[in-house]
């Protein structure tokens, strides 16, 4: 064979095409999560693991002091450069538990290393009774603009089942005073297929909040598993039994109906708002990044999915020794960035095929065509020309929808690891 001298090979690709450069140096549209894994009760349905971190005082001041010197560590370290915060969620837990002093310590923190007037939303997650005022009027002078307050139901008796601080008058008052007070958009969580509930109740409590006129609202089915105080006593005969989750569709059906009738649009799985009441950090924290701070805080971000360490005393002994607080986490190849895509688009009930393609290159039946045709077989999804969208059966079975696309990695990586193990 004879060879010739063809050049050496000093770039690739070997061909380029027309780009703005705007695109390249623009900084990211992104999110920062704060998380205050403390509450003063634990609710019944709560599946978090937060026997150890009921709120104390002491305890307060020396979480924050961690917090505040998390964000000097991430400063240093360069995590705020390159992204364009437009969202910042105060979430837990109870962050609104915070005292003046230690609110307005983080906010002062937070504007040495962002411009905080110009994100889009600031929220706090608050309980009914932990609103008032004076707390009011303090989150609107630091620039909060959004609060989220748990609910769950206007009946008090199944309040008082789940545990939930305060009754429906404390929500109602909780409300106005945020209404009255500068705070206009307010998000309401609501829960459906309570112990003993059936599909009538959940559509009167439904009804009720949205004849307030609730700008935003936030619905989901209850998950009772061994990690919550409800599974035992309805285990135990003190509850009755949740419907069957094949009732999940119903619930589901009555749900969209009763909140699109209101002019409220489906913005994800679980989230209804009116015209101009997005959560705009669900909006940013799949499109953009996240910058999560605060002890078992998740971030996504430069290619990265990272954890905070989840244990109080740990995340504040190595803040207290100048590490940042990160043990766990992934280098995302464009491989698991697309199975991550895959796995949340559920989440946010549709999914663009060619935002797909811009965003990594091939179209997306180059990698999902069987499992994208499965699902929609079996009525989980339905196809347009140029998206894939969740059914009702499939809103109801997301978690299914998701697995499907997990399974397809995990298939993979077993697929993998058999050849290496039998190839060596």
């Amino acid at each position: 064979m004879e060879f010739k001298n063809i050049g050496a090979i000093h770039n690739y690709p070997p061909y380029m095409k027309s780009i703005n450069p705007i695109n390249i140096f623009q900084k990211v549209p992104s999110a920062i999560f704060i998380n205050f894994p403390f509450c003063k009760k634990i609710c019944a349905f709560c599946a978090f693991n937060l026997d150890f971190n009921i709120y104390t005082e002491e305890m307060e001041e020396r979480y924050v002091k961690a917090l505040i010197k998390n964000m000097h560590l991430l400063n240093e370290s360069g995590a705020f450069e390159s992204v364009d915060i437009k969202s910042i969620y105060f979430g837990g837990g109870t962050p609104n538990l915070l005292s003046d002093e230690s609110l307005t310590s983080i906010i002062d923190t937070l504007n040495l290393y962002i411009n905080l007037s110009a994100a889009e939303q600031v929220c706090m997650e608050a309980t009914t009774v932990s609103i008032n005022k004076k707390r009011v009027e303090l989150l609107r002078s630091l620039g909060f603009n959004r609060i989220s307050m748990g609910l769950q139901s206007t009946d008090d008796y199944y309040l008082k089942m789940l545990k939930v601080q305060g009754n429906y008058s404390d929500f109602l008052t909780a409300y106005n005073t945020c209404m009255d007070n500068g705070i206009n958009n307010v998000n309401v969580d609501m829960m459906y297929r309570l112990p003993g509930q059936e599909v009538y109740h959940w559509e009167k409590s439904l009804s009720e909040v949205i004849s307030l006129g609730v700008p935003h609202i936030s619905v989901y089915s209850l998950l009772l598993n061994k990690e919550n105080i409800l599974y035992n006593q309805v285990r135990n005969g003190i509850y009755p039994e949740q419907q069957s989750e094949y009732e999940e569709v119903k619930y589901k059906e009555v749900t969209n109906e009763l909140l699109s009738d209101s002019l409220y649009l489906h913005n994800t799985i679980d989230e209804f708002g009116l015209v101009g009441y997005e959560n705009v950090y669900n909006k940013y924290s799949w499109t953009g990044e996240t910058i999560g701070i605060g002890a078992g805080a998740t971030s996504v971000s430069r290619n990265y999915v990272y954890d905070s360490v989840s244990a109080i005393d740990e995340y504040i002994s190595m803040l207290d020794n100048s590490e940042i607080p990160i043990k766990h986490g992934l280098k995302m190849t464009p491989y698991n960035k697309m199975i991550r895509h895959m796995t949340l688009f559920p989440y946010y009930l549709n999914i663009d095929k060619t935002g797909f393609t811009s965003e990594f290159g091939y179209p997306i039946s180059a990698f999902f065509e069987k499992e994208l045709y499965g699902l929609i077989q079996e009525g989980f999804i339905k196809e347009l020309e140029n998206q894939y969208y969740l059914t009702l059966k499939g809103e109801a079975y997301a978690p299914y929808v998701s697995r499907c696309f997990l399974d397809v990695e995990q298939k993979e990586a077993h697929e993998r690891m058999k050849f290496f193990f039998d190839y060596n």
